[in-house]
């Protein structure tokens, strides 16, 4: 199963905080004064002085703009580009000023302290708002907004879905049989796309989270998993308990994907005897009738298994139809009684056998 590994187009869109915080760097170092040309001198003067504004501002601004355009689950490499370009602008306005404020520190001109007050401000509060900025944009990143809003009161009752922190004590994971993962699905990022396995950017934190596993040393033992058809319940639960239980386990496998998956993991590293019974494999397969062999009530057991082979009506329109059933009853508890003590039947004391008989015809 090849997983998808192409990459989105959404991801060139990293590029527009990178473009936009070039675009801004190049005009403000480069072209400023000349746009500035021509303004009057305290207008000109101010132009002038606020160039670190856009320089650290318009790059998060593109990224914010670009993040909230997108759906949740893609916003998060643009944010990471737009914090990346703002703490770059950020070091290098910061390094400017480190570069301009020290030489009088170390001549002890002034202190620190002094010197600090010396700042540019236009590029402190430019760098305050890029921040701001920035951090909004990650946020809205990373934080899927809640659901359902729940009420401060009580009034209609105050239950809840258990904690991830509590279920953690109660299914921790050293367990053998697994619950499933311990995060919320409905927290993640993905949380409205529909899961697809070929495709690890629908998983969310599937496959990574820590287990949810039962130790079975409380309550009855008994789980109960509810899920369609499609739903994952064999790749989430009953694979991964065959992967980790050391006990016996029988598991009904129409489909027979679960043996093939877990027999050598189970025969090597469990130590445990694994046995498949494939129905459509002529070499698999045991015999039922074995145990009536070994048994001290041959008798009891044949009449037992005679009525599990023959289904029982538990009504009946008339004593005609419970006297057919009787003596159908009577008839296969014979034939099988046949098979299993009859030495003509030697070696060949099975279900096999005796279907031959019933189906013979009658002879002429």
């Amino acid at each position: 199963m090849a997983l998808k590994g192409r990459l989105h187009p959404s991801l060139l869109l990293v590029l527009m905080p990178v473009a936009v915080t070039t675009m801004t760097v190049y005009v403000t170092g480069w072209r400023w004064s000349a746009l500035a040309h021509g303004l009057s001198g305290k207008t000109e003067y101010w132009f002038l002085r606020v160039a670190p504004v856009p320089t650290l501002l318009f790059g998060p601004l593109a990224g914010l703009l670009t993040v909230w355009a997108l759906p949740l689950h893609r916003r998060r490499p643009i944010a990471i580009a737009s914090l990346f370009c703002f703490l770059a602008i950020a070091g290098f306005y910061a390094l400017r000023e480190y570069g301009r404020l020290a030489p009088s520190v170390e001549s002890r001109t002034v202190s620190w302290d002094r010197a600090l007050s010396y700042l540019d401000m236009v590029a402190v509060i430019g760098a305050l708002a890029g921040f701001m900025v920035t951090a909004v944009a990650a946020r809205i990143s990373v934080v899927v907004p809640e659901q359902v809003k729940r009420a401060k009161g009580g009034t209609f009752g105050d239950a809840d879905w258990l904690s991830m922190s509590a279920a953690a004590k109660l299914f921790p994971p050293d367990g053998e049989i697994v619950v499933g993962e311990r995060y919320r699905v409905d927290k993640e990022v993905v949380y409205q796309l529909p899961f697809d396995p070929n495709d690890p950017s629908t998983w969310g934190r599937g496959g990574k989270a820590p287990l949810l596993t039962y130790s079975q040393d409380f309550d009855s033992t008994h789980m109960l998993f509810f899920a369609g058809s499609g739903g994952y319940k064999t790749t989430s639960n009953v694979l991964p308990t065959a992967l980790r239980y050391t006990g016996p386990l029988i598991c009904l496998d129409p489909s027979t994907e679960v043996a093939p998956m877990v027999l050598e993991h189970r025969t090597r590293v469990l130590g445990r005897e694994v046995m498949v019974l494939d129905p459509t494999n002529p070499i698999m397969g045991f015999n039922v009738l074995d145990g009536i062999e070994a048994s001290k009530q041959k008798e009891e057991d044949i009449v037992g298994i005679a009525h599990m082979l023959l289904s029982e009506s538990l009504r009946f329109e008339s004593s005609t139809g419970s006297y057919f059933q009787n003596q159908a009853h009577n008839l296969l508890t014979g034939l099988l009684a046949h098979v299993m003590l009859s030495p003509e039947y030697a070696g060949r004391r099975n279900l096999r056998s005796l279907r031959q008989i019933v189906s013979e015809p009658e002879p002429s």
